[in-house]
Protein backbone atom coordinates (compact mmCIF):
# COMPACT_ATOMS: atom_id res chain seq x y z
CA UNK A 1 0.00 0.00 0.00
CA UNK A 2 3.28 1.91 -0.35
CA UNK A 3 2.30 3.73 -3.87
CA UNK A 4 -0.99 4.22 -2.36
CA UNK A 5 -0.13 5.97 0.70
CA UNK A 6 1.89 8.37 -0.62
CA UNK A 7 -0.80 9.67 -2.65
CA UNK A 8 -1.97 10.87 -0.13
CA UNK A 9 1.14 12.37 1.43
CA UNK A 10 2.41 13.92 -1.66
CA UNK A 11 -1.27 14.19 -3.14
CA UNK A 12 -2.72 14.02 -6.82
CA UNK A 13 -3.71 16.94 -7.40
CA UNK A 14 -6.09 18.18 -10.04
CA UNK A 15 -3.43 19.23 -12.41
CA UNK A 16 -2.35 15.96 -12.39
CA UNK A 17 -4.88 14.53 -13.83
CA UNK A 18 -6.00 17.03 -15.73
CA UNK A 19 -2.64 16.65 -17.20
CA UNK A 20 -3.62 12.82 -17.95
CA UNK A 21 -7.26 13.65 -19.48
CA UNK A 22 -5.60 16.08 -21.90
CA UNK A 23 -3.05 14.00 -23.06
CA UNK A 24 -5.35 10.82 -23.29
CA UNK A 25 -9.01 12.44 -23.83
CA UNK A 26 -8.47 16.13 -25.41
CA UNK A 27 -10.41 18.00 -22.87
CA UNK A 28 -10.57 19.60 -19.33
CA UNK A 29 -12.44 17.35 -17.14
CA UNK A 30 -15.59 19.35 -15.34
CA UNK A 31 -17.51 18.58 -12.26
CA UNK A 32 -20.37 16.40 -13.31
CA UNK A 33 -18.55 13.18 -12.26
CA UNK A 34 -19.16 14.25 -8.60
CA UNK A 35 -22.15 16.52 -8.20
CA UNK A 36 -24.68 14.17 -6.37
CA UNK A 37 -22.40 11.32 -5.15
CA UNK A 38 -22.89 11.93 -1.85
CA UNK A 39 -23.81 8.60 -1.09
CA UNK A 40 -20.68 7.39 -1.95
CA UNK A 41 -18.58 9.82 0.37
CA UNK A 42 -20.86 10.26 3.15
CA UNK A 43 -20.01 6.61 4.74
CA UNK A 44 -16.25 7.54 4.33
CA UNK A 45 -17.96 10.99 6.76
CA UNK A 46 -19.00 8.39 8.80
CA UNK A 47 -16.07 6.55 9.01
CA UNK A 48 -14.36 9.51 11.11
CA UNK A 49 -16.42 8.89 14.34
CA UNK A 50 -16.83 5.42 14.19
CA UNK A 51 -16.73 4.59 17.67
CA UNK A 52 -14.86 1.29 17.55
CA UNK A 53 -11.64 3.07 15.14
CA UNK A 54 -11.52 5.65 17.86
CA UNK A 55 -10.74 3.44 20.32
CA UNK A 56 -8.00 1.84 18.39
CA UNK A 57 -3.88 3.28 18.13
CA UNK A 58 -3.13 3.79 14.55
CA UNK A 59 -0.06 2.46 12.78
CA UNK A 60 0.69 4.93 10.04
CA UNK A 61 2.60 2.98 7.21
CA UNK A 62 6.25 5.01 6.37
CA UNK A 63 5.85 6.76 2.66
CA UNK A 64 7.90 4.83 0.26
CA UNK A 65 8.62 5.97 -3.14
CA UNK A 66 6.20 4.79 -5.71
CA UNK A 67 5.21 4.81 -9.11
CA UNK A 68 1.66 6.58 -8.93
CA UNK A 69 0.15 8.57 -10.41
CA UNK A 70 1.39 5.97 -13.72
CA UNK A 71 2.81 8.03 -16.69
CA UNK A 72 0.27 9.18 -19.63
CA UNK A 73 -1.83 6.28 -21.43
CA UNK A 74 -0.91 3.81 -18.60
CA UNK A 75 -4.30 4.51 -16.75
CA UNK A 76 -6.11 2.87 -19.57
CA UNK A 77 -4.27 -0.08 -20.09
CA UNK A 78 -4.58 -1.10 -16.34
CA UNK A 79 -7.97 -0.12 -15.92
CA UNK A 80 -8.82 -2.85 -18.72
CA UNK A 81 -7.40 -5.60 -16.49
CA UNK A 82 -9.94 -5.02 -13.56
CA UNK A 83 -13.08 -6.72 -15.00
CA UNK A 84 -13.60 -5.49 -18.39
CA UNK A 85 -14.26 -1.59 -17.36
CA UNK A 86 -12.80 1.36 -18.99
CA UNK A 87 -10.89 4.32 -17.54
CA UNK A 88 -13.20 7.65 -18.16
CA UNK A 89 -13.04 11.15 -17.18
CA UNK A 90 -15.35 10.49 -14.45
CA UNK A 91 -13.29 7.46 -12.84
CA UNK A 92 -10.44 9.92 -12.77
CA UNK A 93 -12.45 12.06 -11.07
CA UNK A 94 -13.43 9.85 -8.25
CA UNK A 95 -9.90 8.63 -8.30
CA UNK A 96 -8.89 12.48 -7.50
CA UNK A 97 -10.97 12.91 -4.95
CA UNK A 98 -10.42 9.61 -3.10
CA UNK A 99 -7.02 9.66 -3.06
CA UNK A 100 -6.82 13.09 -2.46
CA UNK A 101 -9.46 14.85 0.34
CA UNK A 102 -10.64 11.57 0.68
CA UNK A 103 -7.34 10.18 1.23
CA UNK A 104 -7.14 9.36 4.79
CA UNK A 105 -10.33 8.37 5.11
CA UNK A 106 -10.66 5.75 2.01
CA UNK A 107 -7.44 3.98 3.17
CA UNK A 108 -8.76 3.17 6.52
CA UNK A 109 -11.68 1.82 5.45
CA UNK A 110 -9.36 -0.39 3.06
CA UNK A 111 -7.22 -1.34 6.09
CA UNK A 112 -10.43 -2.62 8.23
CA UNK A 113 -11.32 -4.21 4.95
CA UNK A 114 -7.66 -6.11 4.80
CA UNK A 115 -8.18 -7.23 8.31
CA UNK A 116 -11.25 -9.26 6.62
CA UNK A 117 -9.86 -10.04 3.25
CA UNK A 118 -9.48 -13.87 3.64
CA UNK A 119 -12.78 -14.68 4.88
CA UNK A 120 -14.53 -12.36 2.47
CA UNK A 121 -12.40 -13.91 -0.20
CA UNK A 122 -13.63 -17.32 0.91
CA UNK A 123 -17.21 -16.68 0.66
CA UNK A 124 -16.91 -15.39 -2.45
CA UNK A 125 -15.01 -18.30 -3.71
CA UNK A 126 -17.76 -20.49 -2.60
CA UNK A 127 -20.16 -18.91 -4.49
CA UNK A 128 -18.02 -18.62 -7.82
CA UNK A 129 -18.09 -14.93 -7.67
CA UNK A 130 -15.32 -12.89 -9.10
CA UNK A 131 -13.18 -11.13 -6.30
CA UNK A 132 -13.76 -7.51 -8.27
CA UNK A 133 -16.99 -6.93 -6.68
CA UNK A 134 -15.86 -7.66 -2.90
CA UNK A 135 -14.87 -3.63 -3.55
CA UNK A 136 -18.23 -2.78 -3.62
CA UNK A 137 -17.95 -2.95 0.71
CA UNK A 138 -16.12 -0.36 1.39
CA UNK A 139 -17.18 1.82 -1.49
CA UNK A 140 -21.07 1.42 -0.31
CA UNK A 141 -20.53 1.79 3.85
CA UNK A 142 -16.52 2.58 4.24
CA UNK A 143 -16.36 -1.04 6.17
CA UNK A 144 -18.97 1.17 8.85
CA UNK A 145 -20.85 -2.21 9.72
CA UNK A 146 -23.84 -0.08 11.20
CA UNK A 147 -23.98 2.13 8.50
CA UNK A 148 -27.86 2.74 7.13
CA UNK A 149 -27.90 4.63 4.27
CA UNK A 150 -30.65 6.71 2.89
CA UNK A 151 -33.04 4.16 2.06
CA UNK A 152 -32.73 2.25 4.50
CA UNK A 153 -30.36 -0.54 3.61
CA UNK A 154 -27.60 -2.01 6.47
CA UNK A 155 -24.29 -3.22 7.10
CA UNK A 156 -21.37 -3.32 5.29
CA UNK A 157 -22.51 -5.25 2.03
CA UNK A 158 -25.96 -2.71 2.08
CA UNK A 159 -28.42 -5.28 1.73
CA UNK A 160 -32.23 -4.47 2.16
CA UNK A 161 -34.36 -6.15 4.32
CA UNK A 162 -36.19 -8.20 1.81
CA UNK A 163 -32.44 -9.54 -0.18
CA UNK A 164 -31.30 -9.96 3.53
CA UNK A 165 -34.11 -12.54 4.35
CA UNK A 166 -33.97 -13.55 0.73
CA UNK A 167 -30.25 -15.11 1.43
CA UNK A 168 -30.44 -16.68 4.69
CA UNK A 169 -29.44 -13.66 6.88
CA UNK A 170 -31.73 -13.09 10.40
CA UNK A 171 -33.68 -9.61 10.62
CA UNK A 172 -35.98 -9.26 13.67
CA UNK A 173 -36.00 -7.02 16.95
CA UNK A 174 -33.08 -9.22 18.85
CA UNK A 175 -30.63 -9.42 15.73
CA UNK A 176 -29.58 -8.00 12.54
CA UNK A 177 -27.39 -10.24 10.68
CA UNK A 178 -26.49 -7.73 7.88
CA UNK A 179 -24.45 -6.27 10.85
CA UNK A 180 -21.98 -9.64 10.56
CA UNK A 181 -19.73 -8.85 7.86
CA UNK A 182 -18.87 -12.34 7.36
CA UNK A 183 -23.05 -13.52 7.29
CA UNK A 184 -23.47 -10.99 5.42
CA UNK A 185 -20.80 -11.24 2.96
CA UNK A 186 -21.76 -15.50 2.20
CA UNK A 187 -25.43 -13.09 1.36
CA UNK A 188 -24.14 -10.66 -0.82
CA UNK A 189 -22.07 -12.89 -3.06
CA UNK A 190 -25.37 -15.19 -3.33
CA UNK A 191 -27.28 -12.02 -4.40
CA UNK A 192 -24.26 -10.91 -7.53
CA UNK A 193 -24.12 -14.35 -8.37
CA UNK A 194 -27.92 -14.48 -8.88
CA UNK A 195 -27.72 -10.65 -10.81
CA UNK A 196 -24.55 -12.31 -13.20
CA UNK A 197 -27.22 -14.70 -14.26
CA UNK A 198 -29.78 -11.82 -14.96
CA UNK A 199 -27.55 -9.27 -16.34
CA UNK A 200 -25.18 -9.89 -18.97
CA UNK A 201 -22.89 -6.95 -18.50
CA UNK A 202 -21.43 -6.01 -15.23
CA UNK A 203 -22.33 -2.66 -15.36
CA UNK A 204 -25.56 -3.74 -15.12
CA UNK A 205 -24.75 -6.26 -12.20
CA UNK A 206 -23.55 -2.79 -10.77
CA UNK A 207 -26.46 -0.67 -11.13
CA UNK A 208 -29.02 -3.63 -9.91
CA UNK A 209 -27.09 -4.32 -7.14
CA UNK A 210 -26.59 -0.22 -5.60
CA UNK A 211 -30.27 0.10 -6.28
CA UNK A 212 -32.38 -2.78 -7.56
CA UNK A 213 -33.23 -5.41 -10.70
CA UNK A 214 -36.59 -3.74 -11.45
CA UNK A 215 -34.63 -0.68 -11.83
CA UNK A 216 -32.42 -1.77 -14.84
CA UNK A 217 -34.65 -3.80 -16.11
CA UNK A 218 -36.88 -0.26 -16.50
CA UNK A 219 -33.92 1.64 -17.88
CA UNK A 220 -33.48 -1.46 -20.49
CA UNK A 221 -37.35 -1.11 -21.18
CA UNK A 222 -37.19 2.84 -21.95
CA UNK A 223 -33.78 2.51 -23.70
CA UNK A 224 -35.72 -0.38 -25.67
CA UNK A 225 -32.08 -1.73 -25.44
CA UNK A 226 -29.89 -3.90 -23.43
CA UNK A 227 -27.19 -2.14 -24.20
CA UNK A 228 -25.45 -0.61 -21.32
CA UNK A 229 -24.61 2.53 -23.11
CA UNK A 230 -28.11 3.48 -24.27
CA UNK A 231 -29.94 2.83 -20.98
CA UNK A 232 -27.22 4.56 -18.84
CA UNK A 233 -29.38 8.20 -19.34
CA UNK A 234 -32.38 6.50 -17.99
CA UNK A 235 -30.97 5.85 -14.84
CA UNK A 236 -31.01 7.72 -11.79
CA UNK A 237 -27.75 10.02 -11.92
CA UNK A 238 -26.53 8.31 -8.45
CA UNK A 239 -27.20 4.86 -9.82
CA UNK A 240 -25.24 5.96 -13.04
CA UNK A 241 -22.23 6.67 -11.06
CA UNK A 242 -21.82 3.32 -9.70
CA UNK A 243 -19.48 2.18 -12.21
CA UNK A 244 -16.63 5.27 -12.14
CA UNK A 245 -16.98 4.87 -8.15
CA UNK A 246 -16.44 1.18 -8.61
CA UNK A 247 -13.48 1.21 -10.92
CA UNK A 248 -11.94 3.82 -8.83
CA UNK A 249 -12.23 1.78 -5.71
CA UNK A 250 -10.73 -1.18 -7.97
CA UNK A 251 -8.11 0.96 -9.22
CA UNK A 252 -6.70 1.57 -6.01
CA UNK A 253 -6.92 -1.86 -4.09
CA UNK A 254 -5.61 -3.57 -7.48
CA UNK A 255 -2.74 -0.93 -7.72
CA UNK A 256 -1.54 -0.13 -4.30
CA UNK A 257 0.95 -2.19 -1.68
CA UNK A 258 -1.55 -4.36 0.52
CA UNK A 259 1.34 -4.57 2.97
CA UNK A 260 1.40 -0.99 3.56
CA UNK A 261 -2.49 -0.25 5.36
CA UNK A 262 -2.50 1.65 8.03
CA UNK A 263 -2.65 -1.10 10.91
CA UNK A 264 -4.98 -0.62 14.00
CA UNK A 265 -4.06 -1.86 17.19
CA UNK A 266 -5.42 -3.92 18.51
CA UNK A 267 -7.34 -4.76 15.48
CA UNK A 268 -10.83 -4.01 14.31
CA UNK A 269 -12.44 -7.32 14.22
CA UNK A 270 -10.60 -9.79 16.98
CA UNK A 271 -9.68 -13.30 15.71
CA UNK A 272 -12.23 -15.16 16.76
CA UNK A 273 -13.41 -18.51 16.33
CA UNK A 274 -17.67 -20.22 16.93
CA UNK A 275 -19.59 -22.05 19.60
CA UNK A 276 -22.94 -23.12 19.77
CA UNK A 277 -25.64 -22.22 22.22
CA UNK A 278 -27.01 -24.68 24.53
CA UNK A 279 -30.12 -22.39 25.26
CA UNK A 280 -30.84 -18.74 25.71
CA UNK A 281 -27.35 -17.25 26.47
CA UNK A 282 -27.07 -13.20 27.06
CA UNK A 283 -23.62 -12.13 26.56
CA UNK A 284 -23.48 -10.80 30.38
CA UNK A 285 -23.50 -14.80 31.41
CA UNK A 286 -20.82 -15.13 28.43
CA UNK A 287 -18.55 -12.88 30.43
CA UNK A 288 -19.03 -13.42 33.56
CA UNK A 289 -18.32 -17.49 33.30
CA UNK A 290 -15.14 -17.20 30.55
CA UNK A 291 -13.24 -13.83 31.88
CA UNK A 292 -14.00 -12.08 28.79
CA UNK A 293 -14.80 -8.54 28.27
CA UNK A 294 -18.52 -7.97 27.20
CA UNK A 295 -17.17 -4.75 25.02
CA UNK A 296 -15.29 -7.38 23.17
CA UNK A 297 -18.17 -9.91 22.84
CA UNK A 298 -20.24 -7.25 21.14
CA UNK A 299 -17.43 -6.43 18.74
CA UNK A 300 -17.16 -10.12 18.00
CA UNK A 301 -21.25 -10.32 17.71
CA UNK A 302 -22.10 -6.97 15.90
CA UNK A 303 -25.59 -8.76 14.54
CA UNK A 304 -26.96 -8.97 18.35
CA UNK A 305 -29.12 -5.78 18.78
CA UNK A 306 -30.16 -6.98 22.71
CA UNK A 307 -26.99 -8.83 23.80
CA UNK A 308 -29.03 -12.48 23.72
CA UNK A 309 -28.56 -15.41 21.61
CA UNK A 310 -31.39 -18.08 20.70
CA UNK A 311 -30.51 -21.88 21.78
CA UNK A 312 -28.61 -23.42 19.21
CA UNK A 313 -27.50 -20.39 17.43
CA UNK A 314 -24.04 -19.59 16.25
CA UNK A 315 -21.50 -17.09 18.94
CA UNK A 316 -18.04 -15.50 18.31
CA UNK A 317 -15.75 -15.79 20.59
CA UNK A 318 -12.02 -14.52 20.93
CA UNK A 319 -10.07 -17.60 19.53
CA UNK A 320 -9.09 -19.71 22.12
CA UNK A 321 -12.18 -19.99 24.14
CA UNK A 322 -14.81 -22.16 21.95
CA UNK A 323 -13.47 -25.59 23.63
CA UNK A 324 -14.00 -23.62 27.42
CA UNK A 325 -17.76 -22.35 26.41
CA UNK A 326 -19.19 -25.85 24.51
CA UNK A 327 -17.75 -27.36 27.69
CA UNK A 328 -19.78 -25.15 29.78
CA UNK A 329 -22.43 -24.31 27.48
CA UNK A 330 -25.37 -25.22 29.92
CA UNK A 331 -23.99 -23.88 32.63
CA UNK A 332 -23.30 -20.81 31.19
CA UNK A 333 -27.14 -20.62 30.16
CA UNK A 334 -28.42 -21.01 33.26
CA UNK A 335 -25.97 -18.57 35.21
CA UNK A 336 -27.88 -15.74 36.97
CA UNK A 337 -30.65 -16.75 34.60
CA UNK A 338 -33.24 -15.16 37.30
CA UNK A 339 -31.27 -11.77 36.77
CA UNK A 340 -30.54 -11.76 33.02
CA UNK A 341 -33.76 -12.70 31.87
CA UNK A 342 -36.34 -11.74 34.06
CA UNK A 343 -38.65 -15.17 35.08
CA UNK A 344 -42.49 -14.00 35.77
CA UNK A 345 -42.47 -14.28 39.90
CA UNK A 346 -39.70 -11.59 39.56
CA UNK A 347 -41.51 -9.68 36.85
CA UNK A 348 -44.85 -9.27 38.34
CA UNK A 349 -43.01 -7.70 41.34
CA UNK A 350 -41.22 -4.79 39.43
CA UNK A 351 -43.08 -2.12 37.37
CA UNK A 352 -42.33 -1.42 33.86
CA UNK A 353 -40.69 1.40 35.00
CA UNK A 354 -38.80 0.60 37.47
CA UNK A 355 -34.78 -1.31 37.50
CA UNK A 356 -34.14 -4.01 39.55
CA UNK A 357 -30.09 -3.62 39.79
CA UNK A 358 -28.99 -6.91 41.65
CA UNK A 359 -25.39 -8.48 41.79
CA UNK A 360 -24.05 -5.43 39.27
CA UNK A 361 -26.57 -6.44 36.50
CA UNK A 362 -29.66 -4.94 35.49
CA UNK A 363 -33.17 -6.73 34.23
CA UNK A 364 -33.36 -5.81 30.83
CA UNK A 365 -37.03 -4.54 30.11
CA UNK A 366 -37.23 -1.07 31.84
CA UNK A 367 -36.42 2.61 31.10
CA UNK A 368 -33.48 4.50 33.18
CA UNK A 369 -32.77 8.19 32.87
CA UNK A 370 -28.67 8.78 32.51
CA UNK A 371 -27.19 12.59 32.42
CA UNK A 372 -24.56 12.93 30.21
CA UNK A 373 -22.12 15.92 30.71
CA UNK A 374 -20.83 17.17 27.48
CA UNK A 375 -16.83 16.78 26.76
CA UNK A 376 -14.55 18.15 24.04
CA UNK A 377 -15.75 17.51 20.94
CA UNK A 378 -18.68 15.54 21.05
CA UNK A 379 -21.71 16.23 19.13
CA UNK A 380 -25.32 15.13 19.09
CA UNK A 381 -24.57 12.33 16.86
CA UNK A 382 -22.09 10.72 18.24
CA UNK A 383 -24.03 10.55 21.72
CA UNK A 384 -26.94 9.08 20.17
CA UNK A 385 -24.72 6.61 18.25
CA UNK A 386 -23.39 5.87 22.06
CA UNK A 387 -26.51 5.95 23.79
CA UNK A 388 -28.19 3.74 20.91
CA UNK A 389 -30.90 6.60 20.30
CA UNK A 390 -31.65 8.92 17.86
CA UNK A 391 -30.16 13.16 17.69
CA UNK A 392 -34.56 14.49 18.03
CA UNK A 393 -34.99 12.02 21.25
CA UNK A 394 -32.25 13.83 22.86
CA UNK A 395 -33.30 16.96 21.35
CA UNK A 396 -37.20 16.14 22.79
CA UNK A 397 -35.98 15.15 25.95
CA UNK A 398 -33.58 18.84 26.48
CA UNK A 399 -36.12 20.63 24.79
CA UNK A 400 -33.44 21.92 22.86
CA UNK A 401 -34.20 23.82 19.21
CA UNK A 402 -31.01 23.10 17.72
CA UNK A 403 -28.14 20.79 17.67
CA UNK A 404 -25.26 22.73 19.39
CA UNK A 405 -24.08 21.74 22.62
CA UNK A 406 -21.73 23.08 24.68
CA UNK A 407 -18.66 21.53 26.99
CA UNK A 408 -20.02 20.78 30.18
CA UNK A 409 -23.48 20.98 29.42
CA UNK A 410 -25.82 18.06 31.08
CA UNK A 411 -28.10 16.25 28.64
CA UNK A 412 -30.95 13.85 29.92
CA UNK A 413 -31.01 10.86 27.86
CA UNK A 414 -33.64 8.20 28.28
CA UNK A 415 -32.25 4.52 28.02
CA UNK A 416 -33.23 1.56 27.61
CA UNK A 417 -31.50 -0.94 30.68
CA UNK A 418 -30.73 -3.29 28.18
CA UNK A 419 -28.29 -0.95 27.66
CA UNK A 420 -27.01 0.22 30.99
CA UNK A 421 -24.97 -3.19 31.24
CA UNK A 422 -22.47 -4.53 33.82
CA UNK A 423 -19.73 -2.33 35.70
CA UNK A 424 -17.18 -4.76 33.80
CA UNK A 425 -18.32 -3.24 30.52
CA UNK A 426 -18.74 0.39 31.49
CA UNK A 427 -18.80 1.44 34.91
CA UNK A 428 -19.70 5.41 33.67
CA UNK A 429 -22.81 4.17 32.11
CA UNK A 430 -23.98 2.92 35.56
CA UNK A 431 -22.73 5.39 37.87
CA UNK A 432 -25.26 8.67 36.92
CA UNK A 433 -28.03 6.40 35.95
CA UNK A 434 -31.51 7.64 37.51
CA UNK A 435 -34.54 5.38 37.82
CA UNK A 436 -37.89 6.49 36.07
CA UNK A 437 -40.91 5.59 38.52
CA UNK A 438 -44.41 5.83 37.45
CA UNK A 439 -45.41 7.84 40.58
CA UNK A 440 -45.52 11.51 40.09
CA UNK A 441 -44.64 12.53 43.41
CA UNK A 442 -41.14 10.13 44.11
CA UNK A 443 -37.91 10.56 43.42
CA UNK A 444 -35.90 7.55 41.55
CA UNK A 445 -34.10 7.24 44.51
CA UNK A 446 -36.86 6.93 47.05
CA UNK A 447 -38.21 4.14 45.34
CA UNK A 448 -35.47 1.95 44.63
CA UNK A 449 -35.22 2.48 48.85
CA UNK A 450 -38.75 1.64 49.34
CA UNK A 451 -41.81 -0.41 48.11
CA UNK A 452 -39.49 -1.65 44.99
CA UNK A 453 -36.49 -2.91 47.03
CA UNK A 454 -39.13 -3.97 49.70
CA UNK A 455 -40.70 -6.57 46.70
CA UNK A 456 -37.15 -7.45 45.59
CA UNK A 457 -34.79 -7.60 48.63
CA UNK A 458 -36.76 -10.94 49.94
CA UNK A 459 -38.19 -13.06 46.90
CA UNK A 460 -39.14 -16.01 48.90
CA UNK A 461 -41.07 -17.59 46.29
CA UNK A 462 -37.74 -17.56 44.22
CA UNK A 463 -35.16 -20.54 44.73
CA UNK A 464 -31.65 -18.86 43.73
CA UNK A 465 -29.63 -20.96 41.32
CA UNK A 466 -26.07 -21.80 42.39
CA UNK A 467 -23.31 -19.24 41.49
CA UNK A 468 -20.78 -21.82 39.12
CA UNK A 469 -17.44 -21.93 40.27
CA UNK A 470 -15.26 -19.46 38.12
CA UNK A 471 -12.82 -21.52 36.01
CA UNK A 472 -9.37 -20.41 35.74
CA UNK A 473 -8.42 -18.02 32.93
CA UNK A 474 -6.76 -19.55 29.87
CA UNK A 475 -4.61 -16.66 29.47
CA UNK A 476 -2.03 -14.07 31.03
CA UNK A 477 -1.18 -10.26 30.34
CA UNK A 478 1.43 -8.08 29.67
CA UNK A 479 2.03 -5.33 29.90
CA UNK A 480 5.16 -3.91 27.77
CA UNK A 481 7.88 -2.13 29.12
CA UNK A 482 10.23 0.02 27.65
CA UNK A 483 12.69 -1.64 25.70
CA UNK A 484 10.91 -5.04 25.05
CA UNK A 485 10.53 -6.63 22.01
CA UNK A 486 8.11 -9.26 21.08
CA UNK A 487 10.66 -11.66 20.83
CA UNK A 488 11.82 -10.75 24.34
CA UNK A 489 8.37 -11.27 25.48
CA UNK A 490 8.50 -14.89 24.32
CA UNK A 491 11.72 -15.93 25.86
CA UNK A 492 10.28 -14.65 29.22
CA UNK A 493 6.77 -17.05 28.76
CA UNK A 494 8.33 -19.90 26.92
CA UNK A 495 6.66 -19.09 23.81
CA UNK A 496 7.26 -18.10 20.16
CA UNK A 497 6.78 -14.86 19.12
CA UNK A 498 4.39 -15.36 16.71
CA UNK A 499 2.20 -16.86 18.52
CA UNK A 500 2.01 -13.79 20.68
CA UNK A 501 1.49 -11.55 17.18
CA UNK A 502 -1.45 -14.46 16.77
CA UNK A 503 -3.36 -14.05 20.13
CA UNK A 504 -3.48 -10.25 19.77
CA UNK A 505 -4.24 -9.86 16.34
CA UNK A 506 -0.86 -8.02 15.48
CA UNK A 507 0.26 -7.57 12.21
CA UNK A 508 3.45 -5.83 13.08
CA UNK A 509 6.59 -6.12 15.16
CA UNK A 510 6.27 -2.67 16.40
CA UNK A 511 4.90 -2.32 20.36
CA UNK A 512 4.13 0.70 22.54
CA UNK A 513 5.36 0.94 26.17
CA UNK A 514 1.76 0.32 28.50
CA UNK A 515 0.63 -1.64 25.62
CA UNK A 516 -1.40 -4.72 26.96
CA UNK A 517 -0.40 -8.13 25.46
CA UNK A 518 -2.86 -11.63 26.58
CA UNK A 519 0.03 -14.85 26.92
CA UNK A 520 -1.93 -18.63 26.45
CA UNK A 521 -0.78 -20.59 29.90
Amino acid sequence: MGMAYTCIRMGIGKHIILVVLFSWFGFVLHATGITGMERYYDPLDKLASNPVLLSRNKEVPTPTDVRFPFSVGEYPTRMAKLGGFSWDPQTASHLNKLTGPYGDKMYDALGIYAELQQKITQEFKQKQVSEHYQMLAPMLSGMNLHYVSAGGKRGIWQLDIVTATRYGLKVSDARDDRDDPILSAAAAAAYIKDLQSQFKSPEAILWAYVSSPAEVRRAFARAESTDPQKALDFLPLSVRQAVPVFSAWSFIWSYSEKDNLPVFLPAIFLPSENAITAGKTHLGQISELLEIPVSSLKELNPSLKKMVLEDKETVHLPQGYASRFLSMAFMISKHKDSIYFQPEVLSKSITSNTVNVLNGASVLNATVKKYHKVKSGETLSQLAQKYHVSVSAIKKWNHMSSSSIKVGQKLVVQMSTQNVVTDKEDKTVRENVQIEDSRPDSTPEETLNTSTQKEIAKPETVVPKPTAPKPKSAWTYHTVRSGETLSSIGRKYGVSYTKIKEWNGLRSDNLGVGQKLKIKK
